[in-house]
């Protein structure tokens, strides 16, 4: 499955996150790669902001200002998009689709799932793949 920046915007993350700002801005577009390549590591926004050859503090300044959203928002969205995507698919523990996404913790994934999609991953799976 293909999921790149302009999957997270169906998440409803508000009229100010630009999803072509990752088509417009080669850093932009550097960081998504890496993002996509790199999803179950820990991206800390210093590593980040040397894949964009920025500043931490301009990198953070510039993402936010270019997206809309900070990058740890955006980040979290990402892989919340990628965590539902896993649950449609697969008949997974959400424990197992948590560190596939990057999450430490499923109660970290439960809580950016529930602040993007209203709902905890476990009451996602029960709608998406009922029994």
């Amino acid at each position: 499955m293909q999921l790149r920046a302009e999957g997270i915007w169906k998440v409803g993350l508000g009229s100010g996150a630009d999803a072509q700002a990752f088509e417009y801005y080669p850093r932009l577009k550097r960081v998504d790669e890496h993002v996509h390549g790199h999803l179950v590591e820990p991206i800390g926004l210093r590593k980040i902001a040397g894949v964009a050859h920025l500043e931490p503090k301009y990198f953070s300044r510039f993402f936010h200002h270019k997206v809309g959203l900070t990058f740890t928002g955006w980040l979290a969205a990402y892989r919340v998009e990628r965590a539902a995507a896993l649950l449609r698919e697969r008949d997974q523990c959400v424990a197992e689709v948590a560190g596939r996404v990057g999450f430490r913790t499923s109660r970290a994934l439960d809580r950016w799932f529930k602040r993007f999609r209203g709902v905890t991953p476990v009451q996602y799976k029960q709608m998406v793949r009922p029994r």
